[in-house]
């Protein structure tokens, strides 16, 4: 942790300390703070308008604002304004960020295509589109002529939108981020969105088996649920230390874009594994009280059903690791996948 991390923690504590739930398809009110406080903005630094800090600092807001059971677009917000080099201004004036997956044609004018689902392309204002067939980053104005538009939200209440292309004006990246770099970025970011939001989830599973009591005795003292709780505990620190290794990747500059982005795509299949696993145990060791709408389980698991397919789905990251090591061979397999 930084020498920031524990005002960040503490800053983040404050905000959400009062979150009760929001409507499906809306923006939560703590987002204008977050942006208003220019946490949006960590990482970016101060001599491009942003609040300084590291991809590290960055991490703990997201982190934090996760293990809240707060879904904010942090996570799209702040690695589009990376890549374009510019900083969400308020709550309601962000870009956000998306991976064509499939087939989108960018003539260096024109884009042309559909991708099934952008998440916050209903509040926001441009599109940073990740094309990774051409290693290019385009920005397109969410406003533009010949662009068609249908929202929605997914499971989590998250804004999700299909979008159409049809010759639509866009342009390359002036910041000339390459597209393996930001791609690296994102990843990293919603590896740490899951580990958050995984924690919030156990701290709660704790909490609940700790308190409840069955047979005159806490539910923590039998045997079968003290493991399952373990075995929540033991998913998440194997997603947190792949996380953690990505991020150490991406703070040391002499590694290669090559090299970060692997790690980041290690870390997305972890933590996605993980997701799956920690929501079903969660859940499953919560009984009947963990699906009502009071309780404040769901607002961690449905963000882990909702984010460990987003931008790419772990079997994406998958194929591309599995990619990676049949070009690279041994040494790919040990260094950059394994290690």
């Amino acid at each position: 942790m930084s020498e920031f991390g524990p005002e960040l923690v503490d800053l983040i504590c404050k905000i959400t300390g009062d979150y009760t739930g929001h409507r499906d398809g809306t923006l939560p009110q703590e987002w204008n703070t977050v942006c208003e406080l220019g946490l949006a903005a960590v990482g970016i630094s101060e001599s491009c308008g942003g609040s300084g800090g590291t991809v590290g600092d960055l991490s703990i807001v997201i982190r934090e604002l996760a293990k809240a059971g707060i879904g904010t677009p942090i996570v799209e917000a702040s690695t589009a304004a990376w890549a374009l080099g510019e900083v969400p201004r308020a709550g309601s004036d962000f870009d956000t960020v998306a991976t064509a997956v499939g087939h989108i044609e960018f003539d260096g004018d024109c884009l042309s295509g559909a991708l099934a689902s952008v998440r916050y392309a209903q509040s926001a204002k441009r599109i940073v589109l990740l094309l990774p067939e051409s290693d290019s980053v385009v920005v397109v104005e969410t406003g533009a002529s010949a662009i068609t538009m249908t929202h929605g939200y997914d499971l989590a209440g998250h804004q999700t939108s299909r979008v159409e292309f049809d010759r639509t004006p866009a342009r390359l990246v002036a910041s000339g981020r390459h597209c393996e770099h930001v791609r690296a970025r994102l990843g990293l970011a919603r590896a740490t969105a899951l580990v958050g939001s995984g924690t919030g989830a156990y701290l709660l599973t704790r909490g609940h088996v700790a308190q409840r009591e069955q047979f005159g005795v806490p539910l923590i003292k039998i045997p079968a649920v003290a493991a399952g709780l373990a075995r929540i505990s033991i998913s998440l620190r194997e997603a947190e230390t792949a996380t953690f290794r990505a991020l150490a990747l991406q703070l040391d500059d002499e590694q290669s874009e090559g090299d970060q982005f692997a790690a980041a795509a290690v870390a997305r299949v972890m933590t996605a594994e993980m997701a799956t696993f920690v929501a079903r145990q969660a859940h499953q060791l919560h009984g009947a009280i963990g699906v009502t709408e009071e309780y404040p389980l769901h607002w961690h698991t449905r963000n882990l059903w909702s984010w460990r397919d987003a931008d790419e789905s772990a079997l994406e990251y998958s194929k591309l690791l599995g990619d990676l090591t049949v070009r690279g061979g041994e040494l790919a397999l040990w260094d950059r996948v394994s290690a």
